[in-house]
Formats: structure tokens, sequence, C-alpha cells
């Protein structure tokens, strides 16, 4: 996608997974750095340039600094970091864990800062709008937003004057982006929207029988996308970024991986062209209509593990 003159690739990698051991369908754990830096290796051959990561993501952001150093490639890429901006009092606060994640990241400005959370309150929009428009004039970022969960919060974002870029979930479970209006609104004021969650930390990739007892409430809403995929004669990881990227009508997606298998297999899924997508997604319109809070926000899962023999599957999510 073009976007404001900017190029930004085939998809952004997401990439809590180098900095912890992130997603309910990650049993790989946290890669070696050899692994980082071969998941990063492949995602620049295969096109994407766009690289997503967060203070809050463990060593991500040192991990991925060293990589793109080492490869000399830092300069040809966009980064994205993520801080939680509501907690800095003053504009130096602010400037000091800026500078901190350029350091981590070997760079001396980023493509986007967004604030790592969304508070409904003016008075704290206010403060982080004036901090971003300090950030901005120091030449230490290009672009900057916010991170969040809902339709209203990402609508209230966009209504905000410094607020580029706002990142969001989208996903089988979550079309809050297409169905409130989201999407329009955003493209009406030429501000972008990165789609997070398409596979929903992996859930959308497991099978009801590899869900822990304490992921119980998922059981049905697994089984019958799980059903679905099976007629259809698709995979469900496959599935999944299908309808995301259909979904996100034309926005960029930000899938997370541990592994550069998985990276090759997003690629590979999207060059590729599903004919009866359409089909696809209305069959699915049960499976969103139906969906609570709890199955869509992985934020309200606590400590979720997969079972035993989850296998090798995608986690996808963020935050």
């Amino acid at each position: 996608m073009l976007w404001r003159g900017n190029d930004l690739g085939l998809f952004v990698v997401g990439t809590v997974q180098l900095g912890v051991p992130y997603g309910i369908a990650n049993v790989l754990g946290k890669p070696a750095y050899a692994d980082a830096r071969s998941l990063i290796d492949c995602a620049l051959a295969g096109g994407v340039i766009a690289f997503d990561t967060a203070q809050a993501y463990g060593d991500s952001e040192t991990v991925l600094g060293e990589v793109l150093g080492e490869m000399s490639v830092a300069d040809d890429v966009l980064l994205m970091t993520k801080a939680h901006m509501g907690v800095f009092a003053t504009e130096a606060e602010s400037l000091e864990a800026l500078e901190g994640s350029l350091g981590r990241l070997k760079v001396r400005r980023v493509f986007a800062l967004l604030d790592h959370g969304f508070s409904p309150l003016p008075s704290a929009q206010d403060r982080v709008q004036k901090t971003f428009r300090f950030l901005k004039a120091e030449g230490l970022v290009a672009c900057t937003g916010v991170s969040v969960y809902s339709g209203r919060e990402a609508l209230s974002a966009l209504a905000l004057s410094e607020v580029d870029i706002v990142q969001m979930p989208l996903n089988v479970f979550d079309r809050q982006a297409v169905v409130e209006g989201v999407i329009d609104r955003a493209r009406s004021l030429d501000k972008l929207l990165i789609f997070r969650s398409v596979y929903l930390q992996g859930l959308l990739t497991m099978s009801a029988c590899q869900l822990s007892g304490q992921m119980s409430f998922a059981s049905d809403a697994v089984a019958a996308w799980q059903q679905l995929c099976a007629q259809a004669g698709l995979s469900q990881s496959f599935a999944a970024l299908q309808i995301a990227r259909r979904l996100a009508d034309g926005f960029p997606l930000v899938i997370g991986a541990e592994s550069a298998a998985q990276v090759k297999d997003n690629i590979a899924c999207m060059h590729q062209a599903l004919p009866d997508l359409d089909r696809l997604i209305e069959l699915t319109k049960p499976l969103w209509q139906t969906a609570d809070e709890r199955l869509r926000n992985p934020a309200l899962w606590g400590a979720a593990k997969p079972a035993v023999g989850a296998g090798r599957a995608q986690a996808g999510r963020e935050d």
C-alpha cells in the first residue's frame, strides 16, 4: 500500500515474539538470535519492509535493532514502535523514553510512534497530542498514532489532529472496523489503519480440542470456525489471512511470527487469491455476530496457554 508517499510493503511484521514467548499458539517460545535474524531476512527477501514493535515487548526493540544494524538495512525499512505515552508527565520524559527506543533500534528516527493505549479523557488526549507535536518537531518521528481495541476508540482517535495512524484488531471474530465505519472514516481523512490480530494470537489456527481449560469459553466458536474451513477445504491459517486481507480493504495487516517458516507461509498466502472468498466471508457472518468481547480481546484471557499438541500454529497479536 502507498500512503502519503510511503510504500508500506506486502504487510507489517509484528515482532513481539522476538522479545517474549508470546501467543496462545506459540509452542516454539522466543526465537534464538540466529532464528530472529533468519525471520527478518526472510521478510525482507519477500518484499516486507515494515516492522512493528513496542517498549513493552521485552527485548524486541533490541533484537530488531541488532539484526537490522548487522544487515545494514535500518535506513531502508519502516519501523513502528509503541510506548505508554500517558505515563509521561512532561515532554522531557517522553523524549527520554523515545530516545531509549531509538537507541535500542539503532536509528535516529522512526517512521511511527504509537500510544500503546487510548484514554477517553480529553485532558489526557490533549497532553499526548502536545507530546506528539513536540516529538515530530524534534524530527524523531514521522508519524504518530494510537493502538486501540474497539471501533469506538478508533473513531475517537481518528478525530484527533496528531493521530496519523490507528492500529486495531480485524479478524474472523472481530469486524468492528468494517461495521462501525472506521475504514471509511480513515480513508476520508487520509489516515492510516494498520490491522492486527489476524490470527487472534493463533486461536484461529487451532482446533477446539487443543484449547486449555482456561480457554474453554472459545471452544464452540473455534469448533464452528474449524468446521467451516474443513468444509471449504482450506487451512484455518490460510482462510483467516485471506478474510482479514479482504476486510482490510487495502490497509496493511500486521502479522506476528516466531519463525522464518511462518513468515514464508504468510508471504505465500498474500500472493494467492481465493475465488470464493466473498462467499466464505458471508458464511462466517454468524461467527462475528455472536462473538463477545471476551472472545475478541486477548487482554481478557489472562496467561492462557495452548494445550499439549497445539503444534506449529501462527501467533498473531502484538498487545
